[in-house]
């Protein structure tokens, strides 16, 4: 109990200080070289950071429960063992664990897709914040402090991103 207090409250804190900081880099970005071009590629990462998230804890749960059936079955088959020796014929001793394995590993191939996603987000937005300067670097007409304005903003909703991935991973494994 303690272990899911501490991450729900840990990754809750994680969140909030992540939303701040992506609500600043905003303003930031809003105000440097990229102007709002920049500013509209961050909301755009935040909704797919939002939508990540969502769906790692969507997979999450259903990969939880498929492991939690398959403990329960475990333990009712141990418990029923003598009965099924005496009753069940030996060649239906072992039906339905290949499907039951092959639907937990497919839930655990989609979490780890989903948690690969999450993870791949802060570096998706460093390189896409990045790709957002060129233009403001290579026209020549932007100055040097506009430019480090929104590098300074792309760097700090980098860090941002990185809380939101830990965030989330602290609050699924709690829920």
């Amino acid at each position: 109990a303690e272990a899911v207090e501490v991450m729900g409250v840990g990754g809750g804190l994680l969140g909030l200080v992540s939303a701040i900081e992506l609500a600043v880099a905003l303003v930031v970005l809003a105000l440097g070289a990229g102007g709002a071009f920049h500013a509209f590629a961050l909301i755009l990462a935040v909704a797919l950071g939002g939508w990540a998230c969502g769906a790692y804890f969507t997979r999450r749960k259903a990969w939880t429960r498929t492991r939690l059936d398959m403990t329960d079955d475990l333990v009712e088959r141990i418990l029923g063992h003598r009965t099924r020796l005496a009753q069940e014929a030996p060649d239906r001793w072992h039906e339905g664990e290949e499907q039951q394995l092959e639907q937990y590993f497919a839930r655990s191939v989609a979490v780890d897709r989903a948690a690969t996603a999450l993870a791949l987000l802060p570096r998706g937005w460093l390189l896409v914040g990045m790709v957002t300067l060129v233009p403001a670097f290579t026209s020549g007409q932007t100055s040097t402090a506009a430019l480090a304005v929104g590098l300074g903003g792309t760097l700090a909703a980098w860090r941002a991103f990185e809380k939101l991935a830990q965030s989330a991973a602290q609050l699924v494994s709690a829920a």
